[in-house]
């Protein structure tokens, strides 16, 4: 029991860091409404500069690739014990959302 809630609570810390680098990314979606109404095409002084984004973009992918490799690895684990197919599972499952995320 404790292996698997183990591997749970890591997945939901991986979901954790996905939603929060997706979340600091989007706090500059408040730009939309204003330079929508701009005529010039320049970029808002206050947004993310192009590496800031390709960092938070990245590190959200990171995220999810490791769990998604912690699944796969979990499920290969499988004929040791129980355990490591359930723990599997539920790390594809916790993969999947931070997937979504991404």
């Amino acid at each position: 029991a404790h292996f698997v809630a183990g591997h749970v609570i890591c997945g939901v810390a991986f979901i954790t860091a996905c939603v929060a680098t997706t979340a600091t990314s989007s706090t500059r979606f408040t730009f939309i409404t204003q330079n929508s109404k701009k005529t010039v095409h320049a970029v808002p002084a206050k947004s993310f500069s192009s590496a800031q984004a390709d960092i938070l973009i990245i590190l959200a992918v990171v995220f999810a690739v490791t769990t998604w490799d912690w699944a796969f690895w979990l499920l290969g684990q499988s004929d040791i014990h129980t355990a490591y197919y359930v723990a599997g599972h539920v790390m594809a499952g916790l993969a999947c959302i931070c997937t979504s995320l991404v």
